[in-house]
This record gives C-alpha cells, structure tokens and sequence, in this order.
C-alpha cells in the first residue's frame, strides 16, 4: 500500500468511528443520564511492531459509545483516568485496577488490549468490579483486517454488556464499511468473525502454479482455506506448549510452561480454559514440557524439565480427575518423550553434568517406584544433547537419520554413526530458552585470564546453551514417508551476537527428504512474535487433516524471554488433501 493510500484508510477509518461515536451518543443520552452504574475504561494498550497509535482514541471512543448504548451506563470522564493513572503509575494488579475505580467513583474498570498480527487484529478485554464482588472476566474478539476492526469492536461491546451486565439485547445494526481494495488490501471475506491467516493475500489465484491457493502456507499442491483461530492473550511467557489428551475424555488439550509453572487448557472454541497447573521452584526455570501416554491408559502424561542454571530437576504428572499427581519429581535428568524408529513412543533422558549442562549419553528411561532408571542407550552422537534431535528413517531404508539443530541455528541431518549427510544453508530455529550463561568457579588447569579465588579456584564465565524448540517428524504429504516441520525464527543480530537474542518474528516450516537434502513443502508467513513452541496433531479419522498449534510470545524486545508478559496460541486447521507426492524443488 503506498503512503497516500494509508494516510486515506486512516482517516477514513477515523471518521467512520467518530461518525459511529456521535451517531450512538445522540441516541443514548437519556440512558447515560440516567444509569446508576458508571464504567471506567482505561487507554488502550497496543501490542505490535507497526504503529497503531491512530487507532487508539477512535477504538476507545467506539467501545465507550456502544457501552453506553448496550448497558444504560455512565462512562468515566476519560482525564479523570487518565489524571488518577499517571499519579499512581502503571496498573496490572486486580486490587490496583479496584482502587482506581474508587478513586474515580466507578462501579467497575475496563481494560482493553489490541495485538496486531500480520495484518490481523485481537481485542481482549477485562472487566473488574471496583468492589472485588466479582470475579475477573475476559473477553475476546478478532478481525481479520482493519476493515473489519468496527465489527470486532461491537461484538466486544455486546459480550461485555451480556456476560458481565446480563443485558440481552439484539445485535446492532452498524453499517459495514469497504474500504477500496488495491493489491496490498484485499477484500475482507464475508464473515467477519472466521479469522483468517494474518497475511491471507499471500496466496493469490495462480500464485506458485496453482489456481487456488492456502492463505496459511506456501505449498506444493496444497488447497482448501487453512486460516487460524487466535485464542485469548494469556499474562505470561510461554517456554514450551505441547498438546494431547490429558483428561482422558477424548478431546486435545493444552499444555504451556511459563518460567516457573505449567498449566492445562481445556480448548473451548477459541478460548483455553484452564482446569489444572503445577508450580515449580523460582530457581528451577521451565526449559521443556512434552506430554505423552506413555503408560496407554487413554491419558497423557505431562513431562518436564527445570533448570537450576545448569542443574536439571525433572517431573512428570498425571491428571487424576481432579487434580494433577506426581509419578515422579526431582530428577536430576533432562527428559522427553520421544518416538524412536523400531522401539516407537519412550521417555528418554540425559544427565546433568557438573562443570557443563549436558553429559554425554542419552538413555532410555522408565519410572521404578516413583524413580527414574535408565536403560540402553540410544544410539545418537555424543556431541548431541536432548532437544537438539528427533529421529526417523526419512528415506525409507531402514536405517535412521538425526534431524537436529545446532547453536548455530543449521538444520543437519546425521547418521547415527554422527556422519553427516547433510546440512542446510539456511538457518532454522532461534531460541530464548538457555542453560548456564553466568559466572561460577571451577578449579584451574593451566594458565588462564579468570580471577584466582584463594582456594585455588578460578572464576569463569560460561557461554548459555539454548534449547531449540521441537522438531516434529509426521508425514505431511501421504507419500509413506517422514517429513519435518520446524520453526525459523527471524533476526540476524540473534545470529551475531552469542548470549544476547531477540527474535521479533517467526515462521514454521514444513520440509520432506528429496533424497539428497530437505527440501520446502511450505512455509507460513512471517508471524509478529517470537515463535516458543509448536506441535502438529494428526486428525484420527482423515489423515489428510491436520491442526497446528503455534504458541507466540508477542513481545520480548532485547530482553530474557523469561520476562516477557505477553503470549498467545494460533490455531491452524490444516489440509493436505490435494498434496501427493512430492518429486524435486
């Protein structure tokens, strides 16, 4: 889109919600005159690389007019908030948001977030009762573009004014507005709430020699519409997330790992609703989660591994109807589930090491009493650690091949002699999550530039180990073979300098074994965030169909991921139907 045609959706956008704003108020004095009840409605917080400040008033102002319509309630005069705001300085705890509404005479406050991804648009809301009477209640509305953000903005408004107010009332009927379409804003589809792949113009008709084409991927063959669903923003930072079954009851859940706590969603729709969690230690920070039925008793067990800087403690939990119990805890293991060419599904693990975070040697693993015991070993090259692999026999040879990715971010395929058979040019991965990476003693071995402590050790200064997120091997184009899928996260500083990463967008890609290398099937669009994790669930009755869970820190800036507050979930309903198998390219 060129600069004038921004500037006049813009303003075009502007006028429409000031026009809406004026329209409503006009029509609903009378109801604000006389309403007991008043709403404070707080600035809009923006979560985005690209800069939506001309949304923020006019997005405010629209939500607050269709409150007013929907409710009968009075709004808070906005510089009485924002006066009581800057005084008492940056809001996020219930009791903080409780007392501002005291302070400014309103029975409850609001709170509205707008995250932009791509070309798409969140709105999460919450609403506090100023007395605390009432629990906490979220709310959520997407559009797939900006010209859907009026539409958004009034299902939020009818949400709020029916859940929290018990107001049932019709839907209103606004006028909804096209802006002109150019080739960079296309036309929004007919539904303005099925949300769309952020960037869904990236696969136009005729595009990559098909006549129609995905709005998620960029494929060799694939069809039918595969946008995404965005859940509610979440008032964490996701470290990993895995899905499965762990109720029993039939249906996938989620699992996500913050710094120091993991937590079990129920998917309701578009929303996750928590039904259980397990606290860990502050120190020993959450570096993995992988669920799996490893026991076959039709639910999945979550295991997961902390970090005491380079000393792991290991769990792993099992959902008991009503809350989660330990099968064991502890460990001084690093542990995952993993699928092995022959054995299939096994816990596998490695040990901690002493003076490094890793030791050579990875092992099959089983719980004995409430403890780990570890088996044969696998067999995988020494130089590789835990979460750097997975295995699968890409050629259909009956020997296995290690998919992994080294600190460097290159993609390698080895035998497990640890002989190379390949390795990409481009860089794949990009983590957060790290091992080590502070100042500690060892003892001395040589002359050396650290300081001597007066026991005769030095201080030395360990280089941080990152933990890549899986490598998921599922057969994606039903030729009978593995394929990879595996993120890229984008930044070329993260790349150059060691200990200091920043990833402010990311990809996933999917790839199949041409008989010389990895090749791409598809890869989606630039996402705004850092990809933390992902894992692809193949559907159990249509193996054509699959749906991929993508979890996505929103903002992480030049800072430990382990700080940063903001996190979502995407999920995509995939097909492959139309794939076949894949020859070059």
């Amino acid at each position: 889109m060129t600069e004038a045609l921004l500037k006049q959706s813009r303003i075009v956008f502007s006028f429409i919600l000031i026009a809406s704003f004026l329209a409503l108020n006009l029509n609903t004095v009378s109801a604000s005159e006389s309403s007991q009840k008043t709403l404070a409605l707080l600035p809009l917080k923006i979560n985005a690389q690209k800069d939506l400040s001309y949304l923020k008033n006019g997005i405010r102002n629209m939500l607050s007019s269709r409150l007013i319509a929907n409710t009968g309630y009075k709004i808070a005069d906005a510089s009485l908030i924002e006066k009581n705001l800057s005084a008492s300085g940056p809001l996020v705890q219930p009791d903080q948001l409780q007392d501002l509404g005291e302070k400014i005479g309103a029975d409850f406050v609001l709170t509205v977030e707008l995250t932009s991804i791509g070309t798409s648009y969140s709105l999460d809301a919450k609403v506090y009762t100023s007395d605390g009477s009432l629990p906490v209640e979220t709310f959520y509305s997407s559009a797939n573009n900006e010209n859907e953000l009026i539409s958004a903005v009034d299902k939020l408004a009818l949400d709020i004014a029916e859940r929290s107010f018990k107001k049932r009332i019709p839907t209103p009927s606004v006028p909804t507005v096209a802006y002109p379409t150019t080739p960079d804003t296309p036309a929004a589809p007919s539904s303005s709430f099925q949300t769309a792949h952020p960037d869904r113009a990236f696969m136009q008709p005729g595009q990559y020699g098909g006549p129609t084409g995905s709005p998620f991927i960029r494929p060799m063959g694939l069809s039918g519409h595969m946008g995404f669903t965005k859940t509610q923003n979440l008032n964490l930072s996701i470290q990993g997330l895995d899905v499965g079954d762990i109720d029993g009851d039939g249906a996938d859940d989620v699992v996500i790992a913050s710094p120091n706590k993991i937590t079990a969603y129920h998917i309701i729709g578009n929303r996750l609703q928590k039904f259980g969690e397990v606290s860990t230690l502050v120190k020993n920070r959450l570096i993995a989660v992988n669920i799996a039925d490893l026991d076959n008793n039709g639910k999945a067990e979550i295991y997961a591994t902390g970090i005491d800087w380079v000393t792991p403690d290991s769990f792993a939990v099992e959902w008991d109807g009503k809350d989660f119990t330990y099968l064991f805890k502890d460990e001084k293991w690093y542990v995952k589930p993993m699928d092995v060419p022959g054995p299939g599904l096994i816990l596998a693990g490695q040990p901690g090491g002493i003076d490094s975070p890793f030791t050579s040697g990875i092992y099959e693993m089983e719980i004995i009493n409430g403890s780990l015991q570890s088996k044969e070993q696998l067999p995988v090259p020494d130089k590789i650690n835990l979460y750097d692999f997975s295995m699968a026999d890409l050629d259909g040879d009956g020997k296995v091949e290690i998919i992994t990715i080294d600190q460097a971010d290159r993609l390698k395929v080895l035998q497990t002699s640890g002989r190379q058979r390949w390795k990409g040019d481009d860089r794949f991965g990009g983590s957060l999550r790290y091992v080590g990476g502070r100042s500690r003693y060892a003892r001395g071995s040589g002359p050396s530039s650290a300081k001597e402590d007066i026991d005769g050790l030095e201080e030395v200064s360990e280089d941080r180990s990152y933990i890549p997120s899986r490598i998921v091997v599922e057969d994606i184009n039903n030729d009978n073979l593995p394929d990879i899928i595996v993120n890229k996260n984008l930044s070329t500083a993260s790349r150059v300098l060691k200990n200091l990463k920043n990833y402010p967008s990311g990809e996933i890609h999917g790839l199949f074994w041409n008989g010389i290398g990895l090749s791409e099937l598809w890869h989606t669009k630039k996402l705004d965030g850092y990809v933390a994790s992902y894992q692809l669930v193949k559907d159990k009755q249509d193996n054509n169909k699959a749906v991929l869970y993508v979890g996505l820190v929103l903002q992480t800036g030049w800072m430990d991921v382990f700080s940063a507050k903001e996190s979502t979930v995407l999920i995509y309903q995939l097909d492959f139907s139309n794939q076949g198998q894949q020859g070059a390219n």
